[in-house]
């Protein structure tokens, strides 16, 4: 009896709901704004990141995973697929490792060791969100066998990561500011700071110029290119 009274007022809520809003007249809610990126997150112990948003940590194993850093997976925002590298794919700084792609446009993400591919996150390939929503624990892509382990120490962690990813921040609302508008979108979030997704108002000109400027890798890819 209690579960068919919660079942009849839970139709009438949504009756209520659907009346409001036909009636003539009625504003329809606007949807939220997507929050701002964040300067003030700490870089978890033990990552390094690369100058092109990709972050190495050595595993017990001896193992090297990599991924993409927060300020990249904010900026991208939600993430629609991976393509990663096959195992024994040898790779060298700074070379593209995998691909991200968002909002229909492939990203070349940067190895940030030299290397030699041992296995793939495979769930990232299924779930590519899991990229940008979790870039430091389940959304790492990469599993790296190094010689060079050595030059890990080469690469931004703790408070100097910290103060990378403030920096870059900065320079994105300084190459966003060159327009008050991008793909006729704003830019800008609460106190200037960008929002998440930011990247999906960029026509494909400014796209090329975020990936040059920020990710440092290869040349940026679309749909109609691939």
């Amino acid at each position: 009896m209690a579960a068919l009274f919660v079942l009849l007022l839970f139709l009438l809520v949504v009756a209520v709901q659907l009346w409001r809003s036909s009636r003539p007249g009625a504003v329809t809610p606007a949807p939220e704004s997507p929050p701002p990126m964040r300067a003030d997150a700490p870089t978890p112990q033990g990552v390094f990141l690369h100058d092109g948003h990709s972050w190495a940590r050595l595993t017990p194993d001896g193992v090297v995973r990599v991924g993409i850093d927060r300020f990249l997976a904010e900026a991208l925002g939600d993430a629609e697929s991976v393509e990663l590298p096959p195992r024994g794919t040898s790779t060298r700084r700074g070379e593209p490792l995998f691909r991200v792609k968002a909002h229909g446009r492939w990203v070349d993400v940067p190895s940030p060791v030299d290397g030699e591919v041992v296995s793939t996150h495979g769930d990232v390939a299924t779930a590519p969100w899991s990229v940008t929503l979790d870039p430091y624990g389940v959304g790492w892509a990469v599993a790296l066998h190094s010689r060079a382990i050595g030059s890990i120490k080469e690469l931004r962690t703790g408070t100097q990561a910290n103060a990378f990813i403030r920096d870059e921040l900065k320079a994105l609302v300084e190459f966003l500011s060159r327009s008050t508008r991008v793909g006729q979108q704003p830019v800008f979030a609460d106190a200037g700071v960008p929002p998440k997704g930011v990247t999906a108002a960029l026509d494909d000109k400014s796209w090329a110029g975020f990936c040059q400027r920020f990710v440092r890798s290869g040349q940026p890819g679309s749909d109609a290119q691939s």
